[in-house]
Parts: structure tokens; sequence; C-alpha cells
């Protein structure tokens, strides 16, 4: 008797010794995360990345050269792929994006960022990273609930230097530096819009502000997956058929998807799955008919509601019809 009571006593300390451990990992990550999302507001640097993304049976890789000023100001210009000549510049919670297809900047308002907002109803792990672009990194990896992201951070800095994520779509994104110098580039680097006619791809405003331009109120998901919360409501336009549309955003902190919702008679290429056909309009365009399964919509009710995000198809079908 006394010796299983010691057994029972030492499987309880375990339990506690790791549940203790569990606590300090899981702060020491949001340590790091709440660093690497202030170093942006401090560190100069300019460098160059590469770029991956897979989804389906495609694959696409880019290289990307960047330069940042703090606070706020940061311009990528692409190379390579769909993405070939895209330039987009973000000054404080204006992103530009210019599309040399297109001809056309699209101008969107609301901060963003590649740092998780929150690491709740993941499984955190933290500890010494491999070698980016000759700096030694911390690295975290989150996951759950079919997620996967691993970030390398810059020990000496805080900054992002690695990205990786991996969908339960299959989709799987990945973006890392190859060459990185703090401080600013020898040459001067321009951060004001690029040319081409300027259209706003999306503008931060409350939900009522959104219903009174739109004529009609948004419709709110009874229903989130756990740990989902509201994250940003915008007017979005789509930059193939030009359909207004409300965007509300929800993210766990790690994963994240949209609800557009507009008015079907305004939604021609919601309502008939055709696109302009330009690859990099197609990739943004709510209607594009895609291949990586995290785009669900119901186009039978008024109004229209498109989910699209980092969700399987079954939850966000869930979400879509718990909004009427």
């Amino acid at each position: 008797m006394i010796r299983w009571v010691g057994l029972v006593l030492i499987g309880g300390l375990l339990v506690v010794t790791v549940r203790v451990a569990s606590r300090l990992e899981r702060h020491e990550a949001e340590r790091w995360l709440a660093r690497a999302a202030a170093a942006p507001r401090s560190v100069a640097y300019h460098g160059r990345e590469q770029v991956r993304f897979a989804w389906g049976n495609k694959q696409m890789a880019s290289e990307v050269r960047v330069a940042h000023e703090p606070p706020d100001r940061t311009r990528l210009d692409y190379a390579g792929a769909d993405l070939d000549g895209v330039c987009v510049i973000t000054v404080g919670e204006h992103t530009w994006r210019y599309d040399p297809r297109l001809k056309r900047t699209d101008e969107a308002t609301g901060a963003a960022t590649d740092i998780p907002a929150s690491v709740a109803g993941y499984r955190v792990r933290v500890g010494p990273g491999e070698s980016v672009a000759g700096r030694a990194t911390r690295r975290i990896d989150l996951t759950g609930a079919g997620t996967a992201r691993t970030l390398w951070l810059d020990v000496q800095t805080g900054l992002l230097l690695r990205s990786r994520t991996r969908q339960p779509t299959g989709q799987s994104a990945e973006t890392t530096f190859v060459e990185l110098t703090l401080g600013a580039p020898a040459e001067p680097v321009s951060y004001e819009a690029p040319g081409g006619a300027t259209r706003h791809a999306a503008e931060t405003l409350t939900p009522a502000q959104i219903a009174a331009r739109l004529g009609f109120a948004l419709a709110q998901p009874k229903w989130l997956p756990a740990g989902f919360q509201p994250a940003g409501a915008f007017l979005f336009r789509c930059p193939c058929c030009d359909m207004l549309a409300g965007q509300l955003t929800y993210s766990n902190g790690v994963a994240a998807f949209s609800l557009f919702e507009g008015r079907i008679e305004d939604a021609s290429c919601l309502a008939t799955s055709q696109c302009c056909g330009t690859a990099q309009s197609q990739a943004a365009c709510v209607g594009a008919t895609r291949d990586d399964g995290v785009v669900v919509g119901r186009l039978d009710r008024q109004p229209v509601v498109l989910a699209v995000g980092e969700l399987p198809q079954t939850e966000l079908r869930r979400v879509v019809d718990s909004c009427y």
C-alpha cells in the first residue's frame, strides 16, 4: 500500500512539473513574440528574402528586396514568378501595392504584422534555432487545430528572420532572409506611394460605417471556432469585379480567416465563378476559383457571405451557415 501511495505521489509530482515547465515555456514564447513585434519600431535593416508558397499541386517562389526604416516604413520589391515587379510599400497603417500587369496601385489601411498576437490554444516549443542569414536565432514552434507555425527570431535584435506556416488544407508558406544588414541601405529608398491608378482595396471602418456604405447591416456569425475573436472590420473592393463588400476578420493569434459580405447583384465574379484571369489579381479576387480548399460561400441568400481563411472547409462552412 505504501508503495502504491508513493507511486501516486511521484506521478502527481511529475504532472505538476510538466505543467509548470509548459507555463514557463509559454511565458518565454510570449516574451520573445512581444520583442519581435516591437523590434521594427527601433531597428533599421535591409536585405534580401526568399518567399515560397505551395497550395494544391502548385508552387511559387519569389525573391524580395527589403528595406525598413523605423518606426513604420517598409518597402518590398518582388522579382520572379507571378509576383515579378510587384512593389509593396507600408507607412504606418497605410499599405500600397503596385501591380505592373494591371498598371494599378491598390491602397489598404490597417496595421499588418507577421507576429502572432497570442499563443492561446496552441502547443508551444521554444529553443535554439538554426542560423538564418548568418545570424543566431531563437526558434518558436506553435502547433494546434491543424495549423503549424515556426518562427525564427534574431537573438540580437528580436527581428523575425524566417517564418514557416502549414495549414490543415495542405497550404504552406515560407519566408526567409538570405541576406540581412542592420541599418539603412547606402542608396536612398523611396517610401512614396507607387505609380499607377490608385484605388482603395480596403478601408478600416466600423461595422456601422460599413453598413452605411453598403446599405445593409453586416451579418455576424453566431458560431466561431474555439479561441477565435474579432480582429478587424474593413470595406473591401474586389480588384476583379469592383464589388464592394464588408470584410470581417477573425483570428486566434496564429490562424485567421475573413468573412466577405456583399449583394449578389454586385458580385459578378462571385456569382459566375469567373475572374479577370490575371494571376496576381485572381489571388485577391473574392470570387476566384481556387483549389486550396479554404473558400466557402453562400450564394443563395442575401447578403452573399464568403469565408476565406486558414481553417478546414467544414469549420468555415459552419461559420458561414451561422450568419443566417
